[in-house]
């Protein structure tokens, strides 16, 4: 009985638990008939080769040799050979069997000697993983529909990862899924497939693809993305890298997803800022205006509705919707604020008012030897407003204070020719130009946001 369940083993492929089983069944009967013996020490000798019994299997196999075989159990025996002197490490002996039988008119000598072929080629380094997998492909047309076939789809995936290709690697292992659905190995292999997936976006092959191959691969497998915290940080992390090469888009389709389809709470109103971030570095303030609005959530912790805020009043700005931008200001005497006060008065000429809160600016200065960016910016705004609302003795005083200071600076041409109208000279209208351009300038904003962005990843949000 063990002996039949060692065929049976053999058959489906389970060679481990086929030997086992053969090993326990002792002998084959003297009364079987003679095909039905053949057969059972043919089955009985793969099984002990591929567990690696060298010496059980050639025993097997002399048994058979003086035997009178059919062409097709010699063409089976010169395989099992093969697979004997593999195991014995004769590998040039072990080709010639292999290409012996690759000559049998039975299908499935043929494929299986194929394979074994060329599983033994590369393993010399004699070829390469690509010709393995397009010789293995051809084999699959030769024997159809039985674990050979899955346990070569399966060996094809592995090869296609192994050489980088993860979307042929991935794609193999849902064929598998797809057409031997009633297999025992389906569940292995969805785990196989599962990790593979996770591990491009989290572990340690995460960097090894291009941000592009990296989004082509979510999209095609999206299935595939775990739900909760670990499906979450996958596609943050991915988010992450479009920003970083500034596939703006992209990465903002993946982002609208989650708060379309995935998050929640906290969670929603964090990502929602940073899509109407990736939004405003993509000079699309309506979208930003609409990604905020969409993930509002109630008891949020202060730092992030700040942020939301400071976020929605730029974005507000740029759409020109300048009532709503100060109404959510109000209140917010923050330099930051006045600041974004300053520019909503200058983009609508409403110069008295930009001085006026620029002069707040000024009186909390205590400016350091060198200028900063921000501060060259202040003093440039209260310069032009000054100019334009035709206060030479305020404007004098400016030039008195601050002179020397923003000498130093990129702004000292186009400062001293705005200040030489307490001269009662004509403003250079050029410099005055200049000016204007630098102190409405959209990419300082950019560029402080994209520092922010960068350095604030997504991915770290559990």
């Amino acid at each position: 009985m063990r002996i039949w369940r060692g065929a049976f083993y053999a058959e489906k492929g389970d060679m481990g638990a086929a030997d086992r089983a053969f090993v326990a069944g002792g002998a084959i009967p003297e009364d079987y008939p003679q095909h039905l013996s053949r057969r059972f020490r043919l089955l009985a000798a793969e099984a002990a080769a591929h567990s690696g019994k060298v010496g059980r299997a050639q025993i097997l196999l002399n048994d058979l040799k003086a035997e009178n075989l059919r062409q097709i159990e010699r063409d089976r025996l010169a395989y099992v050979r093969g697979l004997a002197y593999a195991a014995a490490g004769k590998g040039t002996t072990a080709l010639d069997m292999f290409e012996r039988a690759e000559a049998s008119n039975d299908r499935y000598t043929r494929a299986t000697a194929g394979r074994d072929r060329l599983e033994l080629l590369l393993a010399q380094d004699k070829i390469s993983r690509a010709d393995v997998i397009e010789g293995f492909d051809r084999l699959r047309f030769i024997w159809r529909g039985d674990p050979f076939e899955v346990d070569l789809m399966q060996r094809m995936a592995e090869m296609y990862i192994e050489d980088g290709d993860f979307g042929n690697g991935l794609a193999s292992y849902r064929q598998v899924i797809s057409v031997f659905p009633d297999s025992p190995d389906v569940r292995v292999i969805a785990n196989v497939m599962n990790d593979t997936y996770k591990d491009l976006f989290l572990d340690s092959d995460a960097d090894v693809l291009w941000p592009l191959e990296a989004l082509a691969l979510y999209y095609d497998f999206r299935e595939l993305t775990p739900v909760g915290s670990v499906g979450d940080q996958m596609i943050f992390r991915l988010a992450d890298r479009l920003i970083e090469v500034d596939l703006l888009p992209e990465a903002a389709a993946v982002l609208q997803h989650q708060i379309d389809f995935r998050l929640r709470g906290n969670e929603l109103a964090t990502v929602g800022a940073r899509l109407a971030e990736v939004y405003l570095l993509d000079q699309l303030p309506k979208q930003a205006v609409h990604a905020l609005r969409a993930s509002a959530v109630p008891n949020m912790p202060s730092e992030l509705a700040e942020l939301r805020r400071r976020l929605m009043v730029r974005a507000l700005t740029e759409t020109e919707e300048y009532r709503q931008a100060l109404d959510l200001m109000r209140g917010d005497t923050t330099a930051e604020a006045d600041r974004l006060r300053t520019l909503i008065y200058w983009r609508q000429k409403d110069w008295l008012s930009a001085a006026t809160v620029t002069a707040r600016l000024l009186d909390g200065w205590q400016p350091g030897e060198v200028l900063t960016e921000a501060e060259g910016e202040d003093l440039m705004r209260m310069a032009v407003a000054l100019a334009l609302t035709n206060n030479r003795s305020a404007l004098a005083g400016l030039r008195e204070d601050y002179g020397e200071l923003i000498a130093a600076g990129d702004q000292a041409r186009a400062f001293d020719a705005i200040a030489s109208y307490i001269d009662a000279g004509p403003i250079d209208p050029n410099a005055l130009s200049d000016a204007a351009a630098e102190i409405d300038s959209y990419e300082a904003f950019l560029g402080a946001l994209r520092e922010r962005v960068e350095s604030d990843k997504l991915a770290a949000v559990e």
